[in-house]
């Protein structure tokens, strides 16, 4: 049985800001139905990437396809009205001149007509909004504002929907609300989703494959549980979890460390750097690992503590849970799991030489 084919498709697309590189030869595709986040730091590309898919800007190579239809190469540049794309923006961009049943109708064929009102009804009931319809963005809450947006951008039924940063804008407890009802209505529309966002959570929560980005590549692509299990580097590891690194030396595919010995599959012999998430300590009664604490910050759900190892010059920051009675000046007894341990070769990453121009 073949996988169905790719509703957005990227092949090799390069881009570039004069002597700035933002785009390398990025290749990505996304299905119908698909969520996809393009996940990264300031300046990795990501933006840009949504930007040329979009048609507001133009690649300086490559090609993008949408629906097995070229949209931009060397020859053909479809303008962003006629690619069938919906765009949510950062500042979700509504009319303040028009009501919320007028910002959803803006993009329909004809707004005016009995088809387009009943469209619009239908999508406002669809965000929960159909009793604000005839009210004004400036009075609607920010979580209300972004749910006008989605709607206005899902109403003419795109075949890709592109959303920039959405939940920035959002407090924590809104955010979370709004990143469920996001991705139930991504999923009830079938179309092939791409959101752009600087912050982990937010693609971990809606997307079904992350793309993480760094210096205009993709890093590493995959589901959420994937790439958080299975780092390719550190950098990919740090952008999902709180480490600390210790030196590590390997031999015969085991890494010794300062806190005990690990797997070191696919590392040589020699020099390594051991990245361990700072929630894979545990106090462990019979523990082999004594630990001395510095000092204990209450952190809500957890704490953090510093420690000292006899063996390793720096001070450790490890959490542990807040349920755990721990004192500074005490000395505890931890267990480490080796699932939180994660072993790379101690010069720069196979991606990062890559990636010099």
């Amino acid at each position: 049985m073949h996988a169905p084919a790719p509703v957005l498709a990227f092949e090799n697309v390069r881009h570039a800001y004069r002597d700035k590189i933002a785009l390398r030869g990025v290749s990505l595709d996304v299905r119908a139905g698909e969520i996809v986040a393009l996940l990264g730091p300031s300046g990795c590309g990501k933006s840009t990437l949504l930007r040329v898919a979009a048609g507001l800007e133009r690649q300086s190579a490559g090609r993008i396809s949408i629906a097995g239809r070229t949209v931009a190469d060397a020859r053909a540049f479809v303008t962003p009205e006629k690619r069938g794309v919906g765009l949510v923006f950062q500042d979700y961009a509504l009319f303040p001149h028009l009501d919320v049943a007028a910002n959803v109708a803006f993009g329909l064929a004809r707004p005016a007509g009995e088809t387009a009102r009943a469209t619009t009804t239908q999508m406002l009931r669809r965000v929960g909004l159909a009793a604000r319809a005839h009210d004004y963005p400036h009075m609607l809450s920010g979580g209300e504002q972004q749910r006008v947006a989605l709607a206005r951008a899902l109403a003419p039924q795109p075949a890709v929907l592109l959303l920039d940063e959405p939940f920035s804008n959002l407090d924590q407890g809104l955010r979370r609300d709004m990143r469920n009802q996001t991705m139930a209505l991504l999923k009830e529309s079938g179309a092939a989703a791409v959101l752009v966002t600087h912050d982990p959570d937010d693609a971990m929560a809606v997307a079904d494959r992350i793309a993480l980005m760094r210096d205009g590549l993709i890093v590493q692509m995959g589901a959420p549980a994937d790439i958080y299990d299975r780092p390719v580097d550190p950098f990919v590891l740090r952008f999902f979890s709180e480490v600390e690194t210790l030196p590590a030396t390997v031999a015969h595919g085991e890494a010794t460390t300062p806190i005990g010995r690990f797997p070191a599959r696919g590392c040589a012999d020699g020099a390594a750097q051991a990245c361990v998430r700072k929630t894979a300590f545990s106090i462990a009664r019979d523990g082999a690992l004594p630990a001395s604490v510095r000092a204990v910050r209450f952190l809500g759900e957890r704490q953090a503590a510093r420690i000292e190892i006899a063996g390793l010059k720096s001070v450790l920051e490890i959490a542990l849970p807040a349920r755990e009675t721990i004192r500074p000046g005490t000395t505890l007894s931890l267990a480490v799991d080796p699932a939180g341990v994660f072993v790379f070769p101690a010069a720069a990453s196979l991606h990062e030489e890559r990636a010099r121009p």
